[in-house]
């Protein structure tokens, strides 16, 4: 498949504006062999020009993404802990409230807790237990919910690196071949590949929001009963991909193209040569494909 007709299959819905624009660099390039052809210097200058404004727009982009995602991941963190930390600080603020008070007070707040307990022995209306297992179950759906939403971009923005990545390096390839540097030992491709790694979209940001993401992720995603069935509960699976030694970076496509980050793993060997393999997160409850 031709590059321009794969980046236009894996263009992100809202994104679309966002993305190198190969064709018009493509343009630009053609008008040397134009006729009349335009001059090798305006073409290098107009050239380069609109090369330095693809690379501007996709890391301004990229930076964005990656900012919209750590404040969803922040959302998400914050409302996972909140209630634990909520009551976490009620125990404090008592045990301080105790440790602070007089005999006196300590006696009289000792009568109250003895209240309490005889209060709180008094049997408790099942309707309200089922209520407040419902509201606390919608509570974790919809966190879930918001995490994997969230997750689901980060895939598409580690497609969104790779095909930008691929494009900004085919097209040093195409100006390699239209100004006749290949073979020559002045290609500016190579060159040009060391500099996409100093690049924003290409500095290793994205893996260390990848990782973050893993180490937040939430357990299996309870989904709700209905109909007031009490059977167990079903589990939302999510996809998870691993790869072994052979082709890793067929998997990294792989993974580019379905949105769906690598799973890391560690790959060595025992000391008898047979191979140890050791998988870093949880993948119960997924659908895990081995790419090998």
């Amino acid at each position: 498949m031709k590059f321009g007709k794969d980046l236009q299959q894996y263009k992100a819905a809202g994104w679309e504006d966002d993305y190198i624009d190969y064709k018009g660099l493509k343009a630009v390039l053609k008008q040397l062999t134009d006729d009349p052809p335009k001059s090798k210097e305006d073409v290098d200058a107009e050239f380069f020009l609109a090369l330095e404004e693809n690379l501007e727009k996709v890391n301004d982009a990229f930076l964005s993404r990656c900012a919209e995602l750590e404040s969803a991941l922040d959302v998400t963190t914050r409302r996972s802990v909140g209630g634990s930390f909520d009551a976490s600080a009620r125990s404090m603020r008592t045990s301080n409230t105790k440790a602070e008070s007089s005999p006196a007070e300590a006696k009289n707040a000792a009568d109250d807790d003895k209240e309490d307990k005889e209060t709180d022995a008094d049997p408790v209306d099942p309707a309200v237990l089922e209520i407040a297992k419902y509201q606390a179950e919608l509570a974790r759906e919809k966190q879930h919910a918001e995490f994997y939403d969230a997750y689901r971009t980060l895939g598409r923005l580690q497609t969104f690196v790779w095909i930008n990545t691929k494009g900004f390096q085919k097209i040093m390839k195409k100006y390699d071949k239209r100004q006749n540097l290949r073979g020559t030992g002045r290609e500016l491709g190579p060159e040009f590949e060391h500099r996409l790694e100093k690049e924003a979209f290409c500095s290793g940001k994205l893996e260390v929001l990848t990782e973050l993401f893993k180490s937040r992720r939430p357990g299996s995603v309870v989904r709700m009963r209905g109909g007031g069935n009490n059977g167990p509960v079903s589990r939302q699976q999510h996809i998870q991909l691993l790869t072994g030694n052979a082709n890793p970076e067929l998997a990294e496509e792989i993974a580019a193209r379905v949105g769906v980050p690598l799973t890391p793993a560690k790959i060595g060997r025992f000391a008898d040569g047979e191979i140890d393999i050791q998988i870093l997160e949880n993948v119960r409850n997924a659908d895990v494909y081995i790419i090998q």
